[in-house]
């Protein structure tokens, strides 16, 4: 459930797959290193990857992130 304006839906959830419905929270953004992930656990689908990458790169716009 969106939390704030920065909170998207991974409306493809189903399909990467993940056991519930999920939200990127674009405004907790982290950043880790490739060799941290032990597994990949699935596909993001081309359209959530384009409505959480638009997100994200209006965020930092938003906030001079460059």
């Amino acid at each position: 459930m969106p939390r704030d304006e920065y909170d998207i839906e991974m409306f493809d959830w189903a399909e990467i797959p993940l056991e519930h419905i999920s939200t990127a929270r674009i405004s907790k953004t982290i950043v880790i290193p490739v060799y941290d992930f032990l597994k990949k656990l699935g596909k993001v689908s081309d359209d959530d990857w384009d409505n959480v990458t638009d997100l994200l790169m209006r965020y930092m716009e938003r906030h001079g992130i460059e």
